[in-house]
């Protein structure tokens, strides 16, 4: 990128996915930024990137009931059926 307005911390080459480290990523940093972009690939992670979303919308509930919110609006703002939410709130009061 000879004409490039800002140092970029790689330099691609005609050569799909060759890359040239530069003072900014070394080897080791690339093969790591490579195999987290695989590993994101993998419904392993994809699966356990959403039970983590999931977990995270459960965790939100006592928060919404200390504001006033009710169970019915929960579950609409969070995407979460009525059931789980009320399950959650029980726990909660």
């Amino acid at each position: 990128m000879p004409n490039a307005p800002f140092p970029t911390p790689y330099t691609l080459h005609p050569t799909p996915y060759t890359l040239h480290p530069t003072p900014y990523l070394n080897q080791e940093k690339i093969k790591i930024m490579i195999d987290v972009n695989q590993l994101k690939n993998t419904r392993f992670y994809q699966e356990a990137l959403e039970q983590g979303r999931q977990q995270m919308k459960f965790e939100m509930v006592p928060r919404l009931l200390e504001r006033n919110f009710s169970i019915k609006e929960i579950a609409e703002i969070l995407e979460l059926d009525l059931e789980s939410v009320t399950e959650v709130a029980r726990q909660f009061l």
